[in-house]
C-alpha cells in the first residue's frame, strides 16, 4: 500500500504546473487577436520557411515542395524510387 501511495504522489508532483499563483493571477482570462498582427507574423515566417529552403540541396528541395503539396511519404518515395 505505502508503495502505491508513493507512485501516485511522485505521479501528481511530475504533473505538477510550477507557475507561481502570482504570475497566474496576472493573466489575461482572454486573449485578443490582432488579425493584421497575426497576418505579419504569418508573411516573416513564410519568408523564413522559404529562405531555409533555398539553402537545401535540389534533390532535397524537389521532396521538400512534394510535401507542401501534400505528397504521402510514400507517394514521394515512390517518386524518387525509394523502397520502404
Amino acid at each position: 500500500m505505502q508503495n502505491e501511495t508513493q507512485r501516485i504522489y511522485r505521479k501528481e508532483v511530475y504533473h505538477r504546473d510550477w507557475t507561481p499563483i502570482e504570475d497566474v493571477l496576472e493573466m489575461p482570462k482572454t486573449y485578443e487577436r490582432n488579425p493584421l498582427e497575426d497576418a505579419l507574423i504569418w508573411d516573416e515566417q513564410v519568408a523564413k520557411l522559404y529562405e531555409a529552403i533555398a539553402q537545401l540541396t535540389p534533390i532535397q528541395q524537389r521532396r521538400i515542395r512534394m510535401l507542401m503539396e501534400n505528397q504521402s511519404i510514400r507517394e514521394i518515395a515512390h517518386e524518387e524510387g525509394c523502397v520502404i
